[in-house]
């Protein structure tokens, strides 16, 4: 919820993604997604054994924007495949 600056509560819901300690697969990586042994090595020390892909950030904030999460507001959901989880963060 947001509020003005007298304090008084506006509509709306915030939330937030997060892609907290994992690599997604994108150009931007592509030198070390390039190279299958980097790859393996990362992906070894991962919950899900993979990179992450794009969509799957791209699913998340399409849910975040649905009705299926009019419930939530103040979330920070970690789109990392459980390695935030793992790792005790």
């Amino acid at each position: 919820m947001w509020v003005d600056a007298p304090g008084r509560a506006l509509a709306g819901r915030t939330n937030a993604l997060t892609e907290f300690c994992t690599v997604t697969r994108t150009p931007m990586i592509s030198t070390i997604t390039d190279n299958s042994t980097i790859e393996a090595e990362m992906s070894a020390r991962h919950p899900l054994h993979r990179l992450g892909e794009p969509d799957e950030i791209a699913d998340a904030a399409v849910f975040l924007a649905s009705e299926f999460s009019r419930g939530m507001t103040g979330v920070n959901m970690s789109v990392d495949g459980g390695l935030h989880a793992s790792l005790g963060l």
